[in-house]
């Protein structure tokens, strides 16, 4: 039997594939860079690099220095740092850890082994800025908007040693220069080098040429097609990032036209001239344009969504709201009504128990009954309430005495009970009961 079952069985199992999961909706950073940091508490000759990318190079330099929390652990080790070179301009977070990968092994990657086949030498500053050098003008990264900034005068130095081994530069790629002062401290302050983390500048320029283009014809032709062009779809258009030019055109229609006019057939073009104002282009700096549009469109529909959603609250409110302030003011009449018969009457029971007291204990019953008697009669010349035939204590109403702090205080009540039974007279009896309330326990 067992024979039978193992033959039948079958060999693998199969296993359903995980989920595949959809990838997030791609976005253009404003600003993401690949920096390289020299160390200062190293001896001259083997002074230590590290490489790593970032958001915010100010905030990302402090770390490292132990000024904030969250700084690498190799970098906890050799302080002070100084940052040397940053590259930016990656059109995603992707990009720019796969372009911090290869500069950490270019004998690994095979875009650049053919260059750097050995690891000698490969923490040493001028062997980093060789790499960078290369990886920039290499077709592989040729189609990134990729601009590089020097930041010491080691990496000068490097970066002009290393423009006579590698390729020339691509068109739009620009190299700045800004050697910024180091203390006796080791202090280096990066914000001088004026780096745009929000990219107000671009964005500016963007939505500018968006409101011109807007106010000068309500349906806009393509460039090159001459079709129309709906300005409000921002990833589908492409406007001319050079500042005051009003040029657009679909987006399909500016690659092609970029695509035909480069030297080879690539799958994104670098750059192009624009028809309008003959000024060279970044394909990546139109598709950053795009991503800015859209960002301003959707925080301004984000924001029409929530003044409608204020003003539709404020509506409910006021349809909640009564009509007049004549009902509060009755309520609040007949509240005070009742406490002032209650007062009146816990007055009343108070006396009542005072002049009981006085009494000896012997002639208490009979001095209860007529007192109780007596105030009956005052209730009954004032008020005729409708008597039960029975009455529990818990019904009649506690005396208002304040407590005192710490102790619990004996409740006192005057109690009557009528009494009937066949073949003779009504009989009312009146007594007085204490209660005690309940104790709280501590928490």
């Amino acid at each position: 039997m067992l024979a039978t079952i193992c033959r039948w069985a079958p060999r693998k199992i199969k296993v359903k594939p995980p989920p595949v999961e959809i990838p997030r909706e791609h976005t253009f950073p404003p600003f993401y860079a690949c920096y390289v940091l020299r160390s200062l508490g190293t001896r001259p000759r083997g002074r230590k690099t590290y490489i790593g990318t970032t958001t915010d190079p100010v905030r990302r330099l402090r770390q490292h220095n132990g000024e904030l929390t969250q700084g690498a652990r190799k970098t906890s080790l050799d302080r002070p740092w100084i940052m040397s070179m940053l590259v930016h301009g990656f059109p995603s977070k992707l990009h720019a850890l796969q372009f911090e990968w290869a500069l950490q092994h270019p004998w690994k990657s095979r875009h650049l082994a053919h260059h750097f086949p050995t690891i000698i030498g490969r923490s040493k500053l001028p062997r980093i800025v060789s790499v960078v050098r290369t990886m920039v003008s290499s077709p592989t990264y040729h189609a990134w908007p990729l601009h590089v900034t020097l930041l010491d005068a080691h990496a000068v130095e490097a970066w002009k040693a290393a423009a006579n081994t590698s390729g020339k530069l691509p068109a739009g790629c620009k190299v700045t220069t800004k050697k910024l002062r180091v203390t006796k401290a080791g202090a280096q302050d990066v914000s001088k080098a004026g780096f745009d983390i929000a990219d107000v500048k671009f964005r500016d320029i963007m939505l500018g040429n968006q409101t011109r283009i807007e106010a000068l014809t309500r349906h806009p032709k393509c460039s090159i097609c001459r079709k129309k062009v709906d300005v409000t779809q921002p990833l589908t258009t492409a406007i001319c990032p050079s500042d005051g030019c009003t040029s657009v055109s679909h987006i399909d229609c500016l690659g092609r036209d970029f695509a035909s006019h480069a030297s080879h057939d690539p799958l994104l073009p670098r750059s192009g001239k624009c028809n309008q104002c003959k000024t060279t282009v970044l394909w990546g700096d139109v598709i950053r344009g795009c991503y800015h549009r859209l960002r301003q469109r959707t925080t301004s529909t984000s924001a029409l969504e929530d003044d409608a959603l204020e003003l539709d609250e404020e509506g409910e409110e006021a349809e909640n709201e009564p009509p007049s302030q004549e009902l509060p003011v009755k309520r609040k009449r007949k509240a005070q009504e009742l406490s002032d018969s209650t007062c009146t009457r816990s007055e009343h029971e108070n006396g009542s128990f005072e002049e009981k007291i006085s009494h000896n204990s012997s002639d208490r019953k009979t001095d209860c009954q007529v007192e109780g008697n007596d105030v009956a009669r005052k209730d009954n010349a004032e008020e005729k309430p409708v008597k039960s035939k029975k009455s529990r204590p818990s019904e009649a109403k506690p005396a208002a005495e304040k407590p005192k702090r710490g102790r619990p205080v004996k409740v006192y009540t005057v109690v009557e009970v009528v009494v009937q039974k066949r073949g003779r007279p009504k009989a009312g009896v009146t007594a007085v009961a204490a209660t005690e309330p309940k104790r709280r326990l501590k928490a």
